[in-house]
């Protein structure tokens, strides 16, 4: 069947799972670009998985919007067009500023110093302060 590399399957999930998470991030790392032909015998020799099992990983990212089946030509990488990437990032933008409301009003002091980190006094515009959520500091923020 071919090399199959660093995407072979195994471990405790299903197989159909497993090519769905393995496909899954080789869309969304973008080993694929938009437009791509999938060929299932390609990616069943990639993955060391059958092509029925191929079959139904792409069937699931299809129902997520990863993957376009067209009508006798086959599954492609889906497309966004800029307007659905507006909206993407919209969407994006009201969940995040949700989020960060809600760790706001829900931490404690010292959840907070784990999120912000000490503080040094303020920093000059050209290093700007990115934080993320730790997932100590949002466990404790929760309750």
């Amino acid at each position: 069947m071919g090399d199959t590399g660093d995407w072979a399957i195994g471990g405790t999930q299903t197989l159909r799972e497993k090519t769905v998470e393995v496909l899954r991030d080789a869309l969304l790392n973008q080993v694929f670009k938009p437009g791509d032909k999938l060929v299932e015998r390609t990616l069943a020799d990639r993955t060391g998985v059958s092509r029925t099992s191929v079959r139904e990983a792409l069937r699931e990212l299809e129902a997520e919007g990863l993957v376009t089946r067209e009508s006798g030509k086959g599954v492609f990488v889906t497309r966004v067009s800029e307007s659905e990437a507006a909206q993407i990032y919209e969407a994006r933008v009201i969940l995040e500023s949700a989020t960060a409301r809600l760790f706001a009003e829900r931490a404690g002091p010292e959840a907070l110093k784990l999120w912000i980190g000490p503080s040094n006094g303020p920093r000059p515009p050209t290093s700007p302060r990115r934080h993320s959520f730790t997932p100590t500091a949002w466990t404790r923020c929760r309750t």
